[in-house]
């Protein structure tokens, strides 16, 4: 729900009639060329215990996020087909729905660098314009790449990429989820979307953490942190441990602490 701003400030710059939200299994990559990854059972128990969800819960919460706003569709179709699914299905899916309707088909950053390497690319840019929004600070750094590879993708697939800036609000998938755990997430998200994660106690939101073993505390606070903050913090942990020893301190609450 936090990036759906990116799709509202897209379709205001291309002026789309319609904008379709189609939601994936949230186990699978289902672009990739000849791939299906799964993830670990370690990936999976991890979100299990720091709040992650099922994908029928997450399509409620997309369908309640864009219930009042015009012009959006979300989609269950990849969830609803069987067997193997890439996006290039869903673009002939939706050409077929929408016949007489160009289509466009946004991206991240991250995707949009990767292109070529998806399942069939080729026809996906034959049925659809492609379109990467990118954030206006966070990507800075990547504006010479990103031009580079529309210069690339132009010459693959002779339709040159439109590149879109987005002034949408900057925050990851990891800050997101520390605002509903802080119970500080209400000025972001929609306020029946929040309601319901809260009744729901999703995302680890509304939970008490004060009494849980060690181990699962520890796992929480690290689906917290940053991939590049994780280090730092098992370091303090440790850190704190070993002050405990030195000192004479109870060494479990001093981890707990840190």
């Amino acid at each position: 729900m936090y990036r759906a701003h990116g799709h509202l400030s897209s379709r205001k710059h291309l002026i789309t009639d319609r904008v379709c939200l189609w939601i994936l299994d949230e186990g699978s990559f289902r672009h990739k060329r000849g791939m299906l990854n799964q993830r670990s059972e370690q990936d999976a128990s991890a979100s299990n215990k720091d709040g992650g969800i099922g994908t029928q819960i997450h399509l409620k919460l997309t369908q309640l996020a864009f219930s009042q706003l015009p012009g959006f569709a979300v989609l269950d179709m990849e969830l609803r087909r069987e067997g193997k699914s890439y996006t290039v299905d869903t673009i002939r899916a939706l050409k077929e729905q929408y016949k007489q309707s160009d289509l466009y088909l946004m991206m991240g950053t991250d995707m949009f660098l990767s292109f070529q390497d998806w399942y069939s690319p080729q026809e996906i840019a034959r049925c659809a314009q492609l379109v990467c929004f990118s954030r206006y600070d966070a990507d800075a750094e990547n504006r010479a790449a990103l031009q580079k590879q529309a210069d690339t993708l132009e010459k693959l697939y002779g339709q040159r990429p439109v590149l879109l800036t987005n002034d949408c609000f900057d925050i990851s998938s990891t800050e997101a989820r520390r605002l509903l755990v802080f119970g500080i997430a209400e000025p972001y998200l929609p306020q029946a979307v929040l309601r319901r994660i809260e009744a729901q106690r999703l995302y680890g939101a509304g939970r008490d953490y004060r009494g849980l073993p060690f181990d699962e505390l520890k796992t929480v606070s690290l689906s917290l942190h940053k991939k590049t903050r994780a280090a730092h913090a098992i370091g303090v942990c440790e850190t704190a441990r070993q002050m405990a020893r030195q000192f004479g301190a109870d060494e479990a609450l001093a981890a707990r602490a840190g």
